[in-house]
């Protein structure tokens, strides 16, 4: 394909077309549907929406740049009888459906550090991680796009975590500033005080592809790219 311009819309749109060729189960959704072209995508294992609690793609570009990697986002815990009240924050609330417990047990067990590793042999870029917190006051306003009150940011590298940006509100992922390894993270996390009420957020991400004015594309050399990510999608769903 050769673009003047390149449309992450039509980048995702063509992807997402591609792989339902061979899985016929994902789907394109963007943050804001009404800016396509200046916006975060996500490619979801799913009709629903929003998915959260899926583990999914993610893609946006910046800086001449489209990044590519996977998100997941662990909800709040609640005991509580009220089914009525469950019913009208089910979209917040984790149950076994939801693939955080998977996605904790292989940091701990290395499988991430695995992906990562098969990640950056293919993108010959950094591998970063953002990780980021909000507690979950009013459940019944809550929303999950909002800023959230921690985040810090590492880039993976083979002898440890780097921390390149981290901004602490309150104070729930403070502690993962000091971690050297992915392996060492579920620990902190599940220590943290009121972790039920606290919704995380992770993604692990890369640059994919330098975006070049009137340059054709090669979908096909991008996809091989995310193929560690794509693999890992296919193979929970």
């Amino acid at each position: 394909m050769s673009l003047s311009s390149f449309s992450i819309k039509n980048f995702v749109k063509e992807y997402t077309a591609l792989i339902n060729g061979e899985v016929k189960t994902f789907t394109s959704r963007p943050y804001n549907r009404f800016m396509p072209n200046n916006t975060k995508w996500w490619v979801v294992p799913s009709t629903a929406w929003p998915a959260f609690g899926k583990e999914k793609l993610v893609f946006w570009t910046e800086n001449s740049y489209l990044y590519a990697g996977i998100n997941i986002e662990k909800g709040i815990l609640i005991e509580e009888n009220d089914e009525t009240r469950r019913e009208e924050i089910k979209h917040i609330v984790m149950d076994e459906s939801w693939d955080w417990g998977r996605f904790v047990s292989d940091m701990r067990s290395g499988g991430m550090d695995e992906l990562v590793d098969a990640f950056k042999s293919r993108v010959n870029y950094p591998v970063h991680m953002i990780l980021s917190a909000s507690l979950v006051n009013n459940v019944g306003m809550y929303d999950p796009f909002s800023d959230k009150s921690d985040s810090i940011e590492f880039a993976i590298t083979e002898d440890t975590l780097q921390v390149c940006e981290s901004k602490f509100n309150i104070m729930a992922i403070n502690q993962l500033e000091t971690v050297e390894g992915i392996q060492e993270i579920p620990d902190i996390i599940e220590s943290t005080n009121g972790i039920n009420w606290i919704w995380m957020d992770v993604m692990i991400y890369a640059p994919v592809y330098c975006i070049k004015r009137n340059k054709a594309y090669s979908l096909s050399r991008i996809r091989s790219r995310l193929k560690p990510l794509e693999e890992r999608i296919k193979k929970i769903y």
